[in-house]
């Protein structure tokens, strides 16, 4: 699993913005949570999905998705920062994306075949 995480100014807001630029051993990188609006556009962003929320929870892909959906899976993370909690969030990102991924492979371990 690979994380890229930047901090840019957008206006006069601090922004990160992280995506997961390799995602193996999961089947997807949509592992960031965001409300739903109920329309075509994403809510606030919440976190990084535990193994069953990044089982159970839908991928947003722009449709609009209403009914039993609160929260929806999306490949980047994208939030304001605050003032001096850059390396907290990047140390949280990571610890949190490493024991997603620590989660998913005690549950789903990877099969290997061998040939006599």
């Amino acid at each position: 699993m690979q994380l890229q995480i930047q901090q840019r100014l957008e206006g006069a807001n601090p922004v990160v913005v992280a995506t997961l630029n390799d995602f193996s051993p999961l089947p997807h990188g949509n592992v960031f949570i965001y409300e739903n609006n109920g329309d075509t556009t994403l809510g606030d962003y919440v976190g990084v999905a535990s193994l069953d929320e990044y089982l159970s929870l839908n991928v947003w892909t722009g449709q609009t998705v209403v009914y039993g959906n609160r929260y929806m899976l999306y490949p980047t993370a994208r939030f304001i920062l605050l003032p001096g909690q850059y390396d907290f969030v990047k140390t949280l990102m990571t610890t949190l994306l490493s024991q997603l991924q620590t989660s998913y492979t005690s549950t789903y371990p990877l099969i290997t075949t061998q040939t006599l």
